[in-house]
C-alpha cells in the first residue's frame, strides 16, 4: 500500500495500526480496509475489546487480516471483508 494510504489508515485508526503499520497489500483495497477498520473500532468500543492487529496482507488473491482479541462478531466482519476482497482489484491503475 502506498505510504499516503498507509499513513491515512494509521492516523485514523491508531488503536489498530499504531503510527506506522506495514500494510502489505495494494491500494485497491484501501476503501475496503477503511470500512473494515471503522466497523472493527466501533464494535471493539461497544464490546469492550482490546484488539491488536498483527498482520494485513494479500495471500492467494484475497485480503488476509490477522489480529488478536477478537470475538465472533469481529471475526464475522473480518471474514466478510476477506470475501469481498476477492471481487475488488487489489492494484489500481
Amino acid at each position: 500500500m502506498s505510504p499516503k494510504n498507509t499513513q491515512k489508515l494509521c492516523q485514523d485508526f491508531p488503536q489498530h495500526y499504531g503510527t506506522n503499520f506495514p500494510l502489505c497489500c495494494g491500494d485497491g483495497w484501501t476503501d475496503l480496509l477503511y470500512r473494515l477498520s471503522r466497523a472493527l473500532v466501533g464494535h471493539a468500543r461497544q464490546a469492550g475489546l482490546q484488539r491488536v492487529v498483527t498482520d494485513v496482507k494479500e495471500k492467494q488473491g484475497s485480503l488476509r487480516f490477522y489480529d488478536d482479541g477478537t470475538d465472533k462478531e469481529a471475526e464475522r466482519l473480518i471474514e466478510s471483508a476477506e470475501v469481498a476482497s476477492k471481487t475488488i482489484p487489489e492494484v489500481t491503475r
